[in-house]
């Protein structure tokens, strides 16, 4: 799953309110995400492995991962066994 991001495009603001309000949804939720800073973007992998984290989709696994920012998008991929990893993009 790819997220283009939001950042300098018409309805931002609107955007970035949905993810966060998402992202306050979610945060809750026991997913141990390990994240890998680079240049320009960082890496993450994780597993899901509650009932509850199961039910969450690439996107809110992308939403926790950047603590819902996103204004500048990033991709997520999740398995069938619970491992999923991605990127989100900085600045």
């Amino acid at each position: 799953m790819h997220y283009s991001g939001y950042a300098f495009t018409e309805g931002s603001e609107e955007k970035q309110a949905k993810i966060m309000k998402r992202y306050q949804e979610i945060k809750h939720l026991d997913v141990d995400i390990n994240v890998e800073v680079c240049y320009a973007h960082n890496n993450f992998k994780g597993i899901v492995d509650t009932e509850e984290a199961k039910a969450l989709t690439e996107m809110d696994l992308l939403i926790l991962a950047d603590t819902g920012n996103l204004c500048f998008g990033g991709c997520c991929d999740l398995r069938g066994d619970g491992s999923f990893s991605g990127y989100y993009n900085t600045d």
